[in-house]
């Protein structure tokens, strides 16, 4: 294997990517490309903001399904930005879990999400088809 990644001839590696109006050749130009293209991958059409009108009340988060949703995450993960594991949360005991409970509680009441938890790290990985598209049905 040694010899095999030696004597290998170099392959330079191709930085580009078409956008949806553009060729990115840059890497902050093709991290943007990525950025939009994932944004509008999740994006509602059909959303729409305005009033509520009347609704019902959704019930508390109980303290049953914080301990299932912990029993449930796969371990071997990696960390998300907050740099907690898997491993970590099912490490905590019962006090470590009303405290998580405590903190989800507050966070579903007032809405208010911390910065953290809405922001995603993707690393497209390159699979089949040409990989200077961005796009899944290529």
């Amino acid at each position: 294997m040694k010899i095999r990644s030696i004597t290998q001839k170099f392959k330079p590696r191709h930085w580009a990517i078409k956008g949806q109006n553009c060729l990115a050749t840059e890497l902050d130009k093709i991290a943007s490309v990525w950025k939009d293209y994932c944004g509008n991958l999740y994006a509602d059409p059909n959303a729409t903001v305005g009033d509520l009108g009347d609704y019902e009340e959704e019930p508390d988060i109980l303290l049953e399904e914080i301990q299932v949703a912990i029993d449930k995450l796969r371990e071997g993960k990696a960390a998300g930005f907050d740099r907690i594991s898997a491993e970590v949360l099912q490490a905590l005991d019962i006090r470590g879990q009303k405290i998580l409970h405590t903190l989800c509680q507050k966070i579903w009441k007032t809405g208010l999400w911390p910065e953290d938890w809405s922001t995603s790290i993707v690393f497209p990985l390159h699979k089949k088809g040409t990989i200077t598209v961005c796009d899944i049905t290529v």
